[in-house]
């Protein structure tokens, strides 16, 4: 019986040194590890942003105003402001019919975001529909 253990024990520990040599030869570990950057070098890359832009909207109105855009491509407003609420709606006011359904519909309160998906190229002027006079333009191409 002790020799069946033995033998047992004896091979098992020399098939996991074999597969052990066999990832160390075959620098499975070291793909593991990531490559520090050279001096001077680029950052590794990252994933693409989630959106094309983002605006943020304070007390001044949407920052940065004017956004050019590719087809297809989403925008990012957050409410930054602590005491106006944020509606973006398409121009003009009141109707917002100059690009159907660029309309977020109600107001927001300070942190809250919106996203708009733009598929149509055009010029698309834009405006916080609970604060009129505070505008902003998005240019698809």
């Amino acid at each position: 019986m002790r020799n069946k253990y033995s033998f047992s024990v004896v091979s098992i520990i020399t098939l996991l040194l074999f597969f052990f040599a066999v990832f160390i030869s075959s620098n499975f570990f070291m793909n593991l590890i990531p490559e520090p950057n050279p001096v001077g070098g680029a950052p590794p890359p990252t994933q693409s942003p989630k959106y094309a832009a983002e605006v943020h909207y304070k007390e001044a109105g949407f920052e940065p105003q004017i956004i050019t855009l590719k087809y297809g491509e989403t925008v990012l407003w957050i409410n930054d402001s602590i005491n106006e609420g944020m509606w973006v709606a398409s121009d003009p006011h009141p109707t917002h019919d100059t690009y159907k359904g660029f309309d977020q519909l109600h107001g927001v309160g300070a942190g809250v975001e919106y996203t708009f998906t733009f598929t149509k190229t055009g010029i698309w002027s834009y405006h916080n529909n609970l604060s009129e006079d505070k505008k902003g333009k998005i240019i698809v191409l």
